[in-house]
């Protein structure tokens, strides 16, 4: 159903000017004095018949223009067809704007005309341009739809458009569905009549995922209009990430930097240039072939010559979207690895922490690159455990809660923990407090051979091993270098979800597993390492063993703090000298003052926007501290297009309506505003009076000069 409403009602007093040419007529008309001439009056009868037809068309003539004063009033009036769901309001009926600019990375993609994002700008000014001094308007950004540019909408709009004109597009990923939400949530407080959403963006897919979010409802009297700035094909390559994992970070040891590469076009890509930059210093490059619309695999090796923290980026080549074609790291190179060896009491003849000391340094060497250190248990909280990379816990039989969150701390944040059991163990420590927070597992019984039997000829031994694990990678699986391991003892483990069986006895117990926590692993032997409880330390394969298993946990899966862009960021630091300046220098230099946080005695920075790209540094009294990487969210790199008809289907039924950027924005608006306006076409009809009035005009001019010209004869 369709209403016929008036814009400008006012006009509509100009009806009254129809009445103006018969008034006219009326006032003219004259009474003519009749004389008849005899010579005249056989053509009486003509005249009077040519009279007649005269008078119609007068008549015809004076009803003409009376429809042209009308029709032009009406046009003035602004008719419009509005539908009936719409309401009805004047010309003159505030509006509140809300306008949710897309400024996203992928609105940065470059084509014919400048960025995407720069068109997007001058539809906002178009936009903007076109509203009243009784309207209002707000603005809202995809990248952060919580926080709208004003806490109330504003009249000030040479304010908005400046802001609009600084806008840079953001390095974070949009989320629309949250960014319509809130200008919903903001357009149901307006106490204005008319309420209109205008959504500015490219349509990429993965800005309309619903994932999490409640769809909001656009419902009378709100309007959401959808502005497509976006181009139908649009091709892209860039870094996803940077793998050197699994790895020991030595100085003056070849490092391999794995760059996996996606390329987004439908062309496969030859020898494509990817280079590695440590320090801002070029280090490396190789060329990569990839397949339309598949991933590859660039691999660089790079030589540290110190030892000390590093940064650096690998590097594509300038494409239409630059921002994703670059990928920051960090990483700590260290001349040597720290094992830390943790026993209840350093006895003679305590000879697990002996044997695994031995095993890690058997020449007693300090041409070792892993130094195992000592200690008792009791020392763990007076040590720097950021002076190690891994921890062995040899037999200990419980710890307190202090020490359980020391080690819990000190994995989460990327160190090793292997946990040897023995018999000293405490079983129900390691089920009921630590297992619960190290390894999903839990442990069962003791078993032996020699429990029941005294017998050592009954034994367990090594029978499923893991060849493809980093740890068994250096032994002949078909030598069988554990064949003659024999265990005489050995807890039974329970594994749970999330463990990993590297090892299992002959009778199918677990003997090793680990697990990843936080950024750090966990590593659990259900054998003590001594030469009561199995043969292993006195086994030519012992020494290799343990070497790999703590380099294995040295291995650790954090390659630096590495964070997508908007993260907030956080860093642990153990001794701030009083009155040191604390700060955060932000890729550009530009530099942010950090007040540390105390939490269970340990000192916290926080920085709680990461707005760019680039490489972080903390500093404490002008000392590096630490550094870390922070990236883009490779999701806005796809830059898949959502169709319109499933943008629809996510308002159904609702007032919702989708332009592309070549629409007229103001003519969209006005005629969902008030409908479809029809004065065009009242003035066209006014026109084609007027062309017909000027014809039958001249039609009674002449024939009245026909009727003057019989009598003249």
């Amino acid at each position: 159903m369709f209403d016929l409403t008036f814009l400008n009602s006012a006009f509509l007093i100009g009806i009254l000017g129809a009445l103006l040419p018969l008034l006219i007529h009326l006032l003219n008309r004259r009474r003519i004095k009749v004389i008849l001439f005899s010579t005249l009056k056989y053509l009486l009868p003509l005249q009077k018949k040519q009279m007649r037809r005269i008078r119609i068309r007068e008549i015809i003539l004076l009803i003409i223009r009376m429809l042209i004063i009308g029709f032009l009033a009406l046009a003035l009036a602004r008719p419009a067809f509005k539908g009936s769901s719409g309401g009805s309001v004047s010309a003159h009926t505030a509006t509140s704007v809300f306008i949710v600019l897309d400024d996203s990375y992928s609105m940065a993609y470059e084509s014919a005309g400048g960025t995407i994002f720069h068109k997007a700008r001058q539809k906002t000014f178009s936009l903007i341009e076109f509203l009243n001094e009784s309207d209002d308007a707000n603005l809202i950004f995809s990248s952060n739809p919580d926080q709208p540019i004003f806490d109330e909408p504003t009249h000030n709009f040479s304010l908005l458009q400046e802001l609009v004109d600084k806008k840079q597009v953001s390095a974070a990923k949009g989320n629309l569905i949250a960014a319509i939400n809130k200008a919903t949530q903001l357009a149901d407080k307006s106490i204005n009549l008319n309420k209109e959403i205008y959504l500015i963006t490219d349509m990429q897919a993965v800005g309309w995922d619903t994932a999490g979010v409640a769809l909001p409802t656009i419902q009378d009297p709100t309007r959401l209009f959808i502005i497509d700035m976006g181009e139908k094909r649009r091709r892209n390559l860039y870094v996803e990430n940077v793998d050197y994992k699994n790895q020991l970070l030595f100085a003056n040891k070849p490092i391999r930097f794995a760059s996996a590469i996606f390329n987004g076009t439908n062309e496969k890509v030859d020898n494509q240039l990817l280079q590695i930059f440590l320090n801002g210093i070029k280090k490396s490059q190789v060329g990569v072939s990839i397949a339309p619309n598949s991933y590859g695999q660039g691999t660089v090796s790079v030589t540290f010559p110190e030892t000390k923290d590093y940064s650096g980026f690998v590097e594509l080549p300038d494409d239409a979207l630059m921002i994703d074609n670059r990928r920051y790291f960090t990483t700590n190179i260290k001349g040597e690895v720290k094992a830390l060896i943790l026993i209840d009491e350093i006895t003679d003849e305590q000879k697990n922490g002996f044997f695994i000391t031995t095993g890690l340094n058997p020449l007693d060497s300090n041409e070792t690159r892993i130094i195992p250190v000592l200690k008792e248990k009791a020392a763990l909280g007076n040590l720097r455990l950021s002076d190690y990379q891994v921890i062995i816990l040899s037999n200990v039989s419980s710890l307190n809660q202090g020490e359980l969150s020391l080690l819990s701390a000190f994995v989460e944040r990327g160190g090793g923990l292997m946990c040897v059991l023995g018999s000293q163990c405490d079983v129900r420590f390691y089920n009921d407090s630590f297992l619960p927070i190290f390894s999903p597992a839990k442990i069962k019984s003791l078993r032996g051979a020699e429990q029941n039997t005294g017998d050592k000829r009954a034994f367990f031994s090594w029978d499923k091993i893991d060849y493809e694990h980093y740890v068994f990678q250096i032994f002949n699986e078909k030598e069988n270098s554990f064949l003659s391991l024999r265990s005489y003892f050995s807890y039974e483990l329970l594994p749970e979800e999330g463990s990993n069986v590297l090892v299992s006895y002959n009778n199918r117990m677990p003997a090793l597993l680990t697990h990843s926590l936080g950024q750090g692993k966990v590593a659990l032997l259900s054998s003590s390492l001594d030469n009561d409880w199995n043969n292993l330390p006195i086994r030519s394969v012992f020494v290799p063993f343990i070497h790999r298993m703590v380099q294995f946990l040295g291995l650790s899966d954090y390659q630096g703090q590495t964070l997508h862009v908007g993260e907030p960021a956080a860093r642990e630091v153990e001794n701030i000298p009083y009155g040191a300046k604390i700060v955060c220098i932000k890729p550009g230099d530009d530099v942010v003052e950090v007040t540390p946080e105390s939490k269970e005695g340990r000192n916290i920075l926080r920085l709680p926007d990461t707005n760019a790209p680039g490489i972080y540094t903390w500093r404490v009294g002008g000392e590096i501290v630490g550094q870390f990487a922070v990236n883009v969210d490779v999701e806005e790199s796809d830059l898949f297009r959502i169709e319109n008809d499933k943008v629809i289907d996510l308002f159904p039924d609702q007032n919702v309506t989708l332009l592309t950027g070549s629409d007229s924005l103001k003519d969209q608006a006005m005629q969902a505003r008030y409908g479809r306006e029809l004065w065009k076409f009242f003035l066209w009809f006014v026109f084609l009076l007027l062309i017909t009035e000027m014809l039958i005009a001249w039609w009674i001019g002449y024939e009245k000069k026909l009727e003057v010209a019989p009598a003249a004869i």
